[in-house]
């Protein structure tokens, strides 16, 4: 059976290139089929709706840190986080075909690629260069190739050279190589995953009571019941006031294990309402030291 796979963006962007590792065998094209929409809310619908059978959507990056609107659309999601994979970001310098890096007048690019390769950008153009601010890399990408212009470059994916026919100027344009972002897999059921399988993340969402330390007293369980903490955000979605924030929890464990359970019944004592967003196998990486989670 072909999976479709939902992600935001266009062929080439990073959200692409997350789907086609995570999901496509290079070998067997008949695997998984991409299909692209304009926002993140539009795959998350288009896996409730049965469009898709798998979204997949960033949740955060070792630079630019979480994705505010994932966070926000938690709390009205009908499907579950079924799996994470870690994408290692690497932009490269690119350019129409025949084009050199001495007649590169201006480069374009999102402006967190930018920002992450503006040493390198200082490096080797010690004359200086213009950059402009695009919506996006692949988008930039797509831009460059269409306007055929010799003294343009952008910033994007190997991907997305290979998806629009530019060239590789320079590969691994980034100043550092710790750049990564964190997507995850959604689905509109839950996948089941044995109780003693390894390294499982159950992630939730929970409201604390407007008591004091009330958040010191929700999280208390899990320490005391040796369950490993991953990530705690806090946001109050919405702009309503500070005394309904909501937080984003993610641990070792699956939620049917003891020591999970009797932290989760401690969190309910403190909390008004919490939601299972969803179990899944941690990506390898995470046993990676390389890696800051």
């Amino acid at each position: 059976m072909t999976l479709k796979i939902g992600y935001q963006g266009i062929r080439g962007s990073y959200s692409y290139e997350a789907a086609n590792l995570f999901f496509a065998n290079e070998a067997d094209k008949d695997f998984a089929s991409f299909i692209n929409f304009n926002r993140f809310e539009d795959v998350i619908k288009a896996v409730q709706d049965g469009i898709v059978d798998r979204g997949i959507i960033p949740l955060e990056n070792s630079y630019a840190g979480r994705v505010a609107e994932i966070h926000n659309l938690f709390p009205s999601m009908s499907c579950y986080i079924t799996g994470e994979y870690v994408l290692p970001v690497r932009h490269s310098l690119l350019a129409n075909k025949d084009v050199k890096i001495e007649d590169v007048k201006k480069i374009i690019s999102h402006e967190q690629a930018l920002m992450q390769c503006s040493k390198n950008i200082s490096k080797n153009f010690t004359n200086g260069v213009a950059t402009e601010s695009f919506f996006n890399t692949a988008a930039s990408a797509l831009h460059l190739s269409q306007s055929g212009l010799c003294d343009v470059a952008c910033i994007a994916s190997k991907r997305a050279a290979a998806e629009y026919g530019l060239s590789v100027l320079i590969e691994d344009f980034a100043d550092s190589d710790l750049n990564y972002t964190t997507f995850i897999i959604v689905s509109k059921d839950l996948i089941h995953i044995e109780q003693d399988a390894p390294q499982i993340i159950t992630s939730i969402l929970f409201t604390v009571r407007n008591i004091p330390a009330a958040i010191y007293k929700a999280i208390g369980g899990f320490a005391t019941n040796g369950v490993d903490l991953l990530k705690i955000e806090s946001y109050i979605p919405g702009g309503i006031s500070s005394s309904s924030a909501q937080f984003f929890l993610s641990f070792y464990g699956h939620p049917s294990s003891q020591s999970v359970g009797l932290a989760m019944e401690e969190l309910g004592f403190f909390a008004t309402s919490t939601k299972l967003l969803g179990y899944y196998h941690a990506d390898p990486k995470r046993s990676n030291q390389s890696f800051k989670f």
